[in-house]
């Protein structure tokens, strides 16, 4: 699949197709609860179109959203269908803090997701898992 760019209200996502995982970078905007919650409904969709449970969200928007807006942001993904994606993402513009309580409140529905800072481990995690994951199979 060819790359794809896709308009929100306040954000782009460029969507590229690998082998085995759907790669969607989102820039051009900056983050809030609102473009959060747009764009994973977007991804959602877009995975549910494609048959896609592998995603590579690459977030290079300016600012971070508030951490008082993770859990709307979070059940916003549940509704979209993350539940079923495996989902490594890299933040590109700091907020490291409210995407690691993004983490950890995904975890509690039931999604799972890991948050990096490097897309290289982010990819590794994704297609091969850690440690921890063949602890669990």
């Amino acid at each position: 699949m060819p790359k794809r760019v896709l308009r929100g209200d306040g954000f782009s996502i460029e969507l590229e197709q690998h082998r085995g995982y759907l790669r969607a970078y989102v820039f051009d905007g900056t983050d809030s609860e609102a473009v959060s919650i747009a764009y994973h409904r977007l991804l959602g969709e877009e995975c549910a179109r494609l048959d896609v449970d592998r995603l590579l969200i690459v977030e290079d928007l300016a600012d971070a959203a508030p951490i008082e807006n993770v859990e709307a942001v979070v059940r916003a993904a549940v509704e979209a269908g993350f539940g079923r994606i495996r989902t490594a993402f890299v933040e590109m513009q700091g907020g490291h803090g409210v995407n690691a309580q993004s983490e950890l409140t995904s975890f509690m529905h039931e999604i799972t997701v890991m948050v990096f800072v490097n897309e290289q481990q982010a990819r590794n995690w994704l297609l091969y898992g850690d440690e921890s994951d063949k602890d669990s199979a």
